[in-house]
């Protein structure tokens, strides 16, 4: 009986993570004729959503883009910021590679257009980013949000559409860590010393007890 409530158990865990790898890498591409996109993304479709970032931290993504049609079509890359510190924004890094190959690698407010990418028909290509938060950033950057969105144009002679995709980061002190709360510190400060305090009184009260007896 209990062997068999494991293996439902397990089964019932395996079809819940499946639903939600389906959730994660699908995408609505209901409307698009020209070009399908796949990848890894949050519930809320977003390409970044990147929490507690500290200087040095990294982020790699993918998208698969696969031509629809069965002629050539082209397509641009494109960001733009949309809101939260512009100082953040402008001091991330990003670095794009198409099948390897590095087309943009400088700040991230620097990347305005990659024009007239070119995919054959039927064909498939990766596209890489790769967010960075610069190790040398300091206090400054700390607490900060911002929010941008990456811009996918497809196109033929008669067709256009457009797909983005949401960039979310916010920041978490420097140096690799969040500076220090000084009230939260004096407060677990004095709680360890308390519970060490605890220790050594029933320590020394049991050894009294036991020369007692």
């Amino acid at each position: 009986m209990k062997k068999t409530v494991t293996i439902c158990c397990l089964m019932l865990l395996m079809f819940v993570y499946s639903l939600q790898v389906s959730a994660e890498e699908e995408i609505n591409n209901e409307e698009n004729d020209l070009i399908s996109i796949s990848g890894s993304f949050s519930n809320s479709n977003q390409l970044f959503d990147l929490e507690n970032l500290k200087p040095g931290d990294w982020s790699d993504r993918e998208l698969t883009i696969t031509n629809q049609t069965p002629q050539e079509i082209q397509y641009d890359l494109h960001v733009t910021y949309l809101d939260g510190s512009e100082m953040f924004y402008n001091n991330l890094e990003l670095e794009v590679k198409i099948n390897d190959e590095i087309v943009f690698n400088d700040k991230l407010a620097n990347f305005n257009k990659v024009n007239g990418l070119l995919l054959a028909a039927n064909a498939t290509e990766k596209v890489n980013f790769h967010i960075l938060f610069p190790p040398e950033l300091g206090n400054e950057f700390q607490g900060l949000t911002t929010q941008a969105e990456i811009i996918i144009t497809a196109f033929d002679e008669t067709n256009e559409e457009e797909t983005s995709f949401d960039i979310t980061t916010d920041s978490n002190g420097d140096s690799g860590a969040r500076m220090p709360d000084t009230a939260s510190f004096i407060f677990n400060f004095l709680l360890i010393g308390a519970g060490l305090l605890l220790i050594g009184s029933i320590y020394i009260l049991f050894s009294k007890r036991k020369r007692t007896n």
